[in-house]
């Protein structure tokens, strides 16, 4: 797994993450969904248009996040079920 360019450290790029789920909008954009479902061991999205969005709000990143940490932690963490929906950014303009 690579983090995306502009992030050091997995702590840093997941508590970007934490922060931003508690947007109004929480948009991540493809590849920074696609890293967190990689870390927390989810079936990765598909996609075709690089500027397609996933909105992750804040009660489906904390399991993410519950679920990452139990894996960092050599935990074996249970997957559970999150729906994802993958939008255009236009729509959202």
């Amino acid at each position: 797994m690579s983090l995306p360019k502009s992030f050091k450290t997995e702590d840093e790029f997941l508590g970007y993450c934490d922060i931003h789920s508690k947007t109004q909008r929480a948009l991540f954009n493809i590849h920074h969904a696609n890293t967190l479902y990689e870390m927390a061991g989810y079936p990765l999205l598909d996609f075709l248009d690089p500027n397609q969005v996933v909105p992750i709000h804040e009660a489906e990143m904390n399991t993410l996040l519950k679920i990452i940490e139990r894996r960092r932690n050599s935990i074996e963490g249970v997957c559970e079920e999150i729906p994802a929906t993958v939008v255009r950014l236009d729509d959202y303009r």
